[in-house]
């Protein structure tokens, strides 16, 4: 179980029982990855500063590429349906359905050019 947010000064505190910061992050990377490099540093600061100290981030968070920030997980089946349906509702307003949904807008214009596709080879 991860150490919460406690912060006592000690650079070590996080991780004392591992040899390093990076050792302690990939003992429980699953749940520290799922957050994302932007949340982990803003809930663990002393640990995120650790791992910069020791130029662990782009091995703690190989998603990360050049500063951008981690991929989006992929859209689950039911997601895909309800983009999908608003197409009909939205016509092409991608910013409307954006809002409304809650998804990003690429990733509707994704599902949706990809619908015009089916419907060009359907023909």
């Amino acid at each position: 179980m991860p150490i919460l947010n406690v912060d006592l000064g000690d650079p070590n505190y996080f991780y004392r029982e591992f040899p390093s910061a990076l050792d302690c992050f990939l003992a429980n990377a699953d749940m520290y990855r799922e957050m994302g490099v932007t949340l982990f540093s803003v809930n663990y600061p002393s640990f995120y500063r650790q791992l910069c100290k020791e130029k662990a981030t782009d091995r703690a968070f190989p998603e990360m590429e050049r500063g951008r920030a981690p991929l989006l997980p992929p859209l689950l089946n039911y997601d895909i349906s309800t983009i999908r349906i608003a197409k009909r509702k939205y016509g092409r307003n991608v910013s409307a359905a954006s809002r409304t949904l809650g998804y990003k807008p690429h990733q509707i214009r994704k599902i949706w050019g990809e619908m015009d596709k089916e419907s060009m080879e359907a023909q």
